[in-house]
């Protein structure tokens, strides 16, 4: 089965680190990520950040890729989302294959 776990970060370079890394770790077959403009509630104030999505395809279980997204995450409190996905059956061999390990 695919799963697509979705994530913020702040800034470019560290969406370009992070997906190069989970996808070398074999966490991720493959992590896209774009800028996007969030509106979130911290510390009690309404703040509109810019920062990049990423979304992280894979194969392995959902708590395996949160703890290692958790680990490299610079955010106090990531947004770590399983979005559950369905795949057509060469793409999701394709992500067993690469994310399986």
């Amino acid at each position: 089965m695919t799963t697509t776990v979705h994530t913020t970060v702040p800034d470019k370079d560290t969406a370009e680190s992070m997906a190069r890394q989970l996808v070398e770790e074999r966490v991720a077959a493959c992590v896209n990520y774009h800028a996007v403009s969030s509106v979130y509630r911290w510390e009690d104030e309404v703040v509109k950040e810019d920062e990049y999505a990423l979304d992280v395809k894979t194969a392995l279980g959902y708590e395996e890729v949160r703890e290692r997204i958790e680990e490299l995450h610079p955010y106090d409190v990531p947004a770590v989302l399983r979005v559950e996905t369905e795949a057509n059956d060469a793409y999701g061999e394709w992500v067993e294959d690469c994310s399986g390990r």
